[in-house]
């Protein structure tokens, strides 16, 4: 019965195997996953002004462009391929180090995710051999609840469905979670 310990949900369903990401049943493997997460780089592109001014900016312009005459006055007309290039450099830059800012602050995320998973994973062995069942389990426990967080934290801030997991799940009792709830960083302080 040591699954309850365990990082990984447990099925008694023969035909699935292990799922490797505790939380999977919340965030199925599908584009609804955008709609779940919070704090997305999806989520601040949709909702900014600055989108919302460029798809109006383009409106407006599809609307003007559509109902103007094409004459040899408007087909003659060209715009310079110096300012052309300019805005494609400079286009090219922005995507470019936008990708790259995004890319490194998810990659740094997930190291520090799997150097925890390969500490939970170290010493929940450590804790099952050197230390009596009842404090092993603890210290399995919290290190485990510790890995979870870890992994909510990567879609967003814990909220109450998160926070209800880890109860399920029984790495934490309601009086340890709503006391954790309260803390800036519970990872930190589960750890601490």
């Amino acid at each position: 019965k040591g699954y309850r310990f365990s990082p990984f949900k447990y099925n008694e369903d023969e035909t699935i195997k292990r799922i490797g990401v505790p939380g999977h049943a919340i965030y199925p493997h599908s584009s609804s996953v955008l709609r779940n997460w919070s704090g997305t780089s999806f989520q601040q592109v949709i909702f900014s002004g600055l989108f919302k001014a460029y798809v109006g900016f383009l409106f407006v312009l599809v609307l003007f462009f559509s109902f103007i005459d094409y004459n040899n006055t408007w087909r003659a007309t060209t715009i310079n391929s110096n300012l052309v290039a300019a805005i494609n450099r400079l286009c090219v830059f922005t995507l470019t180090f936008f990708m790259t800012s995004t890319v490194a602050k998810v990659n740094t995320r997930f190291e520090n995710v799997c150097k925890t998973n390969g500490y939970v994973t170290r010493l929940s062995a450590m804790a099952g051999a050197l230390y009596p069942p009842p404090e092993a389990k603890a210290l399995m426990r919290y290190t485990n609840t510790i890995l979870h967080i870890y992994y909510f934290l990567m879609s967003g801030p814990m909220d109450d469905e998160k926070w209800k997991i880890l109860v399920q799940r029984e790495l934490l009792t309601e009086e340890e979670a709503e006391k954790l709830q309260l803390q800036g960083s519970p990872g930190v302080v589960l750890y601490s």
